[in-house]
């Protein structure tokens, strides 16, 4: 009879174990999901930075760019390039009198979006990247989302690229 109840101790304490390192297991896969998603962003970012500013204007080369896939294993749901301008007052000479601050544009300049593994879509589809090469600076959007076994991850990062007399 002792041995029994020990067998059923020593049955429920592995069973235990197991239902814990299960949920580990579980824990540690989507930490990687939700770190390739912010890896992803990052390394987009990161991406736009080293283009120059013909690149970085250009809603073609920003397509190109999310059709080649980052080094992630992971295949991402939708990935989104929004650029909005960023109005940016005259400072040196400092014209009197001095301009004020302008507000950030709420409507995107264009829009890339890449659905799965589907090519990259530009929209607005006739944009012209000649009035985005007069402005000094865009700001951009960059937005990952992948979907796991129980949840989604998602992580949108921004940037502002200046424009550069050199690049």
């Amino acid at each position: 009879m002792e041995a029994v109840i020990a067998a059923g101790i020593f049955a429920m304490v592995f069973a235990g174990l197991y239902a814990v390192s299960d949920r580990a297991k579980r824990l540690v896969s989507q930490g990687e999901l939700a770190a390739d998603v912010q890896r992803n962003c990052l390394g987009r970012i990161e991406q736009l930075r080293s283009y120059g500013w013909a690149k970085v204007s250009s809603p073609s080369a920003i397509a190109t760019m999310l059709a080649t896939p980052t080094t992630s294993s992971t295949t991402f749901t939708k990935e989104v390039v929004t650029v909005y301008l960023v109005d940016l007052p005259q400072t040196t000479p400092l014209p009197t009198p001095a301009p004020t601050t302008t507000a950030v544009s709420t409507t995107p300049l264009f829009t890339v979006t890449k659905d799965g593994t589907n090519a990259p879509v530009i929209s607005p589809a006739g944009f012209d990247p000649n009035t985005s090469v007069v402005q000094r600076a865009l700001n951009f959007r960059v937005y990952t989302q992948t979907v796991g076994t129980t949840q989604s991850y998602e992580r949108e990062l921004s940037t502002v690229i200046a424009k550069s007399a050199s690049r």
